[in-house]
């Protein structure tokens, strides 16, 4: 199939793929439901499926759950206020410092 083209032209089974791709959606509001072991692990394994360059795959997944994330969020909190009053370690990222910290009061 050359690229471009009519949605009747591509061959069955790929419109719905295309339809999902343009269906797709970012979540970034998240609840605090627990998710079952399984349902991470599978999620795991279909992420590791993704292309990568020159077919590496240099993807690592931590799963951080209930103390443990506590304990994570914490130690980001602390070190974004740190960064965010002294800008030491990083003062070129201190643009970035709203985006960190909406990302650890989502999580």
């Amino acid at each position: 199939m050359e690229i471009g083209g009519t949605l009747e032209e591509i061959p069955w089974g790929e419109e719905s793929m295309i339809q999902e791709i343009e269906n797709r959606r970012s979540i970034r509001k998240y609840k605090p439901d627990e998710l079952e072991r399984n349902l991470i692990e599978e999620n795991i394994y279909s992420a590791s499926l993704a292309p990568s360059a020159k077919n590496r795959q240099p993807w690592k997944f931590i799963v951080y759950q209930e103390e443990e994330k506590n304990k994570l969020v914490d130690v980001m909190r602390h070190g974004i206020n740190s960064e965010k009053t002294t800008h030491k370690l990083m003062p070129q990222w201190a643009f970035a410092i709203p985006d960190a910290e909406n990302t650890v009061r989502i999580m």
